[in-house]
């Protein structure tokens, strides 16, 4: 009770600490707005109307079409949104990419194909987000150039600057929500993602702000530009880089670091359950009454998705049903990749093996076996027998000539592969082998990485199809106006705000409608159970962003699945070059 009272305590200091060092920032920065403030309010007081005054747009109806063209951006045609067709062609291209990835995704968990080779998956999930985060910073940045009339070298070089270093804040951004669920606790992770937000705000609002004040004040060069862009990224690096130490650090302070420990193999156990659940349902090795994917339903898109997010919809599900066929999963998984990485080998040279009985008994036969015997009779004598098992390299096995190649493989695995699915059991029956190790980390990666993937693409999917649709109609009603001269006038800027208010209205009606939608997934009595318990265990992951996943996924992925050529299968890692993963542990340092 001392140790939770602790960690209360603490969770709450951090917190007030948090709180106060914002609300110091955003006080000091009110106190320098200070004297701009009181000239800007005597202004106001000198030109205020009397009262019962009509308003200037009313007694000058005309001033809400008159624009500033005194703006450099204005100066030319008056037009000062030619950014918005760029944003227009790139914003199509990068949602094709990423769903594109998505698809790809949901195919590699809705196929038998395993996913414990995550380095792919990562990498290619990072870099799409680096360009979704590009995209939301180099509209403001083009928009700056264009207002201010900045020269086209400064506007490429500061552009691929942003793009590499939205990547570069993305790939530490995803890094350190991986890490955050691969290597802690779920108590340690609702305090580390909580910092991770509040590190995200602040670092968001400081780069948009520098973009716009640096654009705004012409001394400011390119090299001062990508000076600042710099210095923020990188400070937004190292905090990201400290933040999980930072945090082992406050939990090693509470002395619950052992109880973590244990908690964590437990996790860690309980993920690697999972996912055997999980892959026996895509194979078609397991199935239960309480799992609501069922083998009808698995190939189908809702299906794949909730076997993608299957470790939050299954959260809160009593697994020990699967206890009684744990073992039969278990060995059915593992003959399965050991057939498809060596089964055609091991055919091959078993019909090797067959051939050299065929040429025995048409020649020197083999020792111990009498001669004229048929070819039937040959094959059948034990000595035969025993040839092919010792050609074989297994000696307790029962093979025969004439084998099936599923009879042969599977005699051979079951003899040679005995002790490795023996161990295999074994530890997943043992939390403490998830505690430190690769076993550990590769069933929390398994685990995770999938599942943050898949909801990242859609957060970054649905925000660009909301910009995509504002950017459109801004740049259509701006025209609208240019033939007024009046593009940047009062009245365009209510007309596009207004109209992005009524945009973000129908797709929020949109999206209400797909999650409360069903499918033969999530209507099924088995979902609805686990999607209560969501509610009350994860209500934002689990209850919202899951739940709409799968429902839009039944609606999206027939139509993006066409739109992915065949050889975009983002099997290949793009960043292979860099050097191997360590280990979480090794990463985070041994535990005192």
């Amino acid at each position: 009770m001392r140790v939770m009272a602790l960690a209360g305590n603490l969770r709450l200091g951090v917190g007030l600490a948090l709180a106060w060092a914002l609300s110091a920032a955003s006080l000091f920065a009110t106190l320098r707005r200070l004297p701009a403030l009181a000239v800007l309010l005597r202004r106001r007081l000198r030109r205020a109307p009397p009262h019962g005054a009509a308003s200037p747009a009313r007694s000058d109806p005309a001033s809400l079409l008159r624009q500033n063209d005194a703006l450099p951006g204005n100066r030319t045609d008056g037009f000062r949104y030619r950014h918005l067709r760029l944003m227009i062609v790139l914003t199509p291209l990068y949602l094709w990419l990423e769903l594109s990835f998505g698809v790809s995704l949901l195919d590699k968990m809705g196929s038998s194909l395993p996913i414990s080779e995550t380095e792919a998956v990562e990498h290619w999930g990072r870099l799409i987000s680096g360009l979704a985060l590009a995209l939301v910073f180099l509209k403001i940045w083009l928009q700056q150039c264009e207002k201010w009339s900045r020269a086209w070298p400064v506007r490429v070089l500061v552009s691929l600057a942003i793009a590499a270093l939205s990547i570069a804040m993305m790939w530490q951004i995803q890094d350190a929500v991986i890490e955050f669920h691969v290597s802690r606790a779920g108590r340690e992770i609702a305090f580390a993602l909580t910092a991770l937000v509040v590190v995200l705000v602040a670092g968001g609002i400081a780069v948009r702000t520098w973009l716009t004040r640096s654009m705004a004040n012409r001394r400011r060069g390119v090299p001062t530009t990508l000076a600042g862009l710099a210095a923020l990224c990188a400070a937004g690096a190292v905090i990201l880089a400290y933040l999980g130490p930072i945090v082992s650090a406050l939990t090693r302070q509470t002395g619950m670091d052992a109880q973590i420990v244990r908690e964590l193999g437990l996790e860690r156990q309980r993920a690697a359950k999972l996912t055997v659940i999980r892959r026996g349902l895509q194979l078609g090795h397991y199935r239960h009454d309480m799992l609501p994917v069922t083998p009808e339903s698995k190939d189908s898109a809702e299906g794949k998705a909730a076997l993608a997010l299957f470790p939050i919809v299954a959260g809160d599900m009593d697994i020990s049903h699967f206890a009684a066929d744990q073992e039969r999963v278990v060995g059915e998984l593992m003959f399965h990749d050991w057939e498809r990485d060596n089964g055609d080998a091991a055919w091959a040279a078993y019909r090797d093996i067959e051939a050299e009985l065929r040429e025995l008994h048409a020649g020197s036969s083999l020792p111990g076996v009498p001669r004229g015997l048929s070819l039937e009779e040959f094959v059948a004598h034990p000595a035969a027998l025993r040839h092919i098992r010792m050609a074989s390299a297994c000696n307790d096995c029962e093979f025969r000539y004439g084998m099936k190649r599923e009879d042969y493989l599977r005699e051979l695995h079951r003899w040679t592969e005995r002790d490795n699915v023996r161990t295999t059991v074994g530890n997943l029956e043992n939390p403490e082998h998830f505690e430190t190790g690769e076993d550990g980390e590769s069933a929390a990666r398994t685990y995770w990485v999938p599942i943050w993937a898949l909801l990242f693409s859609m957060v970054g999917a649905v925000v660009h199809l909301f910009k995509m649709a504002f950017t459109l109609t801004e740049y259509v009603q701006r025209r609208a106006f240019q033939a007024v001269g009046a593009a940047d006038a009062p009245l365009a800027h209510r007309v596009v705000g207004h109209s992005r208010r009524l945009i973000a209205l129908g797709i929020l009606a949109i999206s209400l409608f797909i999650f409360f939608s069903d499918n033969r997934v999530t209507g099924s009595p088995q979902y609805v159970r686990l999607h209560e318990a969501m509610w009350r265990t994860q209500p934002v992951v689990g209850g919202v962003a899951a739940h709409w996943t799968i429902n839009a996924q039944g609606l999206v992925y027939p139509f993006t699945r066409k739109i992915r050529p065949a050889w975009v299968d983002f099997d290949h890692d793009p960043f292979a070059w860099l050097p191997a993963r360590e280990p979480a542990g090794q990463r985070r340092g041994k535990r005192p």
